[in-house]
């Protein structure tokens, strides 16, 4: 989540309302739309009292992945599990940031480069520990290669947006699955284009999943794999899709130059 920080005199007395809260949140995954949304925004209101910087929250996002990762690489049901929850606490940390910095307007680009370089050392860190983990719980070297596809995958699916800031264009492959949302959910929920991005929040609620499940499965083909495997396969999908809509977003915009020097000549 693209966020972050200059230094703006706030005045510290003011007091933000749960309301100016949910102004300042944007539309995400889906998964952060419907569950980290709500409890991001009281983080928020809480946190928007106190000195600390949009930095200093992704900072501390960061550092939330460390413990996280110990307890993925012990290969232990119940560490991986509280590791699943701290890395979906982490998340919605990195959620938090980008909500002060809007609510506060103290969005800068080095705020921006600062989350986004964490996000991807974070994504290494996690994907690595919990292949790690699995390769010492099984002894099978196949969790390093499946480790490394999945850290190759998630850097492939966030490359549109990190390089070309595109997302709003090539969202709009996701129309038909929003389509088809809509048809089967209730009424009073609201779909986003957003909400179709397979982003961090999706990545990190299949590994939570597949945690609950470790301790009733075993083998090569348990639940930490398989949310693994999920990942490579859904998110290979979306960067490619990703991908061909950036590409002819640029080859469209590539005609409009050309045109335009023609039409001028």
């Amino acid at each position: 989540m693209l966020l972050c920080t200059m230094n703006v005199r706030k005045n510290k007395k003011t007091v933000y309302s749960i309301k100016d809260v949910e102004n300042s949140q944007i539309h995400d995954g889906i998964v952060f739309e419907f569950f980290h949304k709500k409890i991001s925004k009281h983080f928020t209101k809480l946190i928007s009292s106190t000195t600390l910087t949009p930095n200093n929250i992704t900072i501390i996002s960061f550092l939330l992945l460390i413990p996280a990762a110990l307890g993925f690489i012990t290969g232990e049901f119940l560490w991986v599990l509280i590791g699943a929850i701290i890395i979906n606490l982490s998340y919605i940390f990195d959620s938090v940031d980008g909500e002060i910095a809007r609510l506060k307007n103290m969005k800068s680009l080095k705020g921006a480069m600062i989350d986004s370089v964490t996000d991807r050392i974070g994504d290494v860190i996690i994907y690595m520990s919990i292949s790690f983990g699995l390769y010492i719980r099984f002894n099978n070297p196949l969790f390093l290669i499946i480790g490394s596809i999945v850290i190759a995958t998630v850097f492939m699916i966030n490359y549109p947006w990190d390089r070309f800031y595109l997302i709003k264009k090539t969202e709009l492959n996701s129309t038909k699955m929003k389509s088809i949302l809509e048809k089967i959910l209730p009424k009073n929920i609201k779909i986003h284009q957003e909400n179709m991005r397979f982003t961090t929040d999706s990545q990190f609620f299949l590994i939570l999943l597949g945690s609950i499940f470790f301790p009733f499965t075993e083998g090569f083909f348990n639940s930490m794999t398989i949310a693994l495997l999920l990942i490579i396969v859904i998110g290979t999908v979306y960067w490619i899709i990703m991908l061909f809509s950036a590409l002819k977003y640029l080859e469209t915009e590539d005609n409009k130059s050309k045109n335009f020097q023609i039409r001028n000549r």
